[in-house]
């Protein structure tokens, strides 16, 4: 097995597009379409303690938070996947943007 290190990736045919073959071989997918893209950690909206792509988060009401995207997205079709940790305290530890 070989290993590659390195701290960039450019694309052959153009600077983002790097392609990625799966382990069969039958499907690809572009890298960059694959990593995620936003994330947020925050108690119940008062404190973000760590994020990415996130600028702010508002309290719209009882457990509805929203956030602000540091850098948006290329259009509005995009998904997003959340989950919820009660440590005991009410506290929120993970939360879609």
């Amino acid at each position: 097995m070989s290993t590659i290190i390195a701290d960039n990736l450019t694309g052959k045919t153009a600077a983002g597009n790097v392609t990625v073959t799966s382990e069969g071989g039958a499907a690809t997918f572009q890298l960059q379409q694959g990593l995620i893209k936003c994330w947020i950690q925050h108690d119940a909206g008062q404190t973000v303690t760590d994020s990415l792509n996130v600028s702010s988060i508002s309290d719209d009401g009882t457990g509805d938070y929203s956030s602000t995207f540091s850098n948006n997205m290329s259009n509005a079709g995009y998904a997003i996947a959340g989950s919820w940790t009660d440590n005991g305290t009410g506290v929120c530890c993970t939360d879609p943007v």
